[in-house]
Parts: structure tokens; sequence; C-alpha cells
């Protein structure tokens, strides 16, 4: 009896282990996020940008950016509210380049692709 109790709570950790795509993509959001967030916090850069766009935009684009970040932590957890969070970003993100007329179609993409792929594993988060 024991031992088909160990069998069932080995096969649940390994059904919810996160998938090696999910890994990745995590990873690599994070990295580019926390350069994103990294860019605007460097004075000549941050400058540059509000000098360009704005203060808003700046301002905006930041807090969209943490918004991300927050969604990514979810996701990594395998938690459906990540996924949700990255996916509210994910249009923030597009409609505010739209307004701004700041287009980035490969960013763009990678985020729909990002929240896509959490989407098709839902069913194995909580």
């Amino acid at each position: 009896m024991e031992q088909q109790v160990e069998s069932s709570a080995q096969q649940s950790s390994l059904s919810e282990k996160r998938p090696i795509l999910i890994t990745v993509l995590c990873i690599l959001a994070l990295v580019f996020m926390l350069l994103a967030i990294g860019g605007f916090l460097m004075p000549a850069t941050r400058d540059s940008i509000v000098e360009k766009y704005g203060l808003t935009y700046t301002i905006v684009n930041v807090s969209i950016a943490l918004l991300g970040y927050i969604g990514l932590v979810g996701y990594w957890k395998m938690r459906k509210w990540g996924v949700y969070v990255y996916t509210v970003m994910t249009v923030l993100s597009i409609g505010h380049q739209l307004i701004a007329g700041n287009w980035n179609i490969p960013g763009h993409i990678v985020h729909i692709l990002i929240a896509g792929v959490g989407f098709v594993n839902l069913k194995r988060m909580t």
C-alpha cells in the first residue's frame, strides 16, 4: 500500500514539472525584460528615450515591463494567473506601441508566442 502512495506521489510530481519549452521561453523573456528595464534605469538611455518619446511613454513602458515580469514569475511557477498577466502585458504593449507609433513586429511576435505556449500548457498549471 505504501508503495502505491509513493508511486502516485512520484507520478503527480512528474506531471507538474515545467516543460522544457516553458523553461527556455521564461528564461529568455526574463533576460530580455531585465535588459529593457535596466536600459530605462541607465540615465543616458532614459534621457534619450524621454527626449524622443516623452516621460509618459517611458513610465508606461516600464510599467508594462514590470507587469510582464510579474507574469513571468507566475508563468515560471506554472500558475495560470502568470499566463493571464503575461497576456495582458502583451496586449497592453501592442496597444501602447501602436498609439506611440513605435511598432516592433518581431518583439510582439515573441510575446504572442510565449503567451500562446502558456495557453497550450494551461491544463498543466494550477
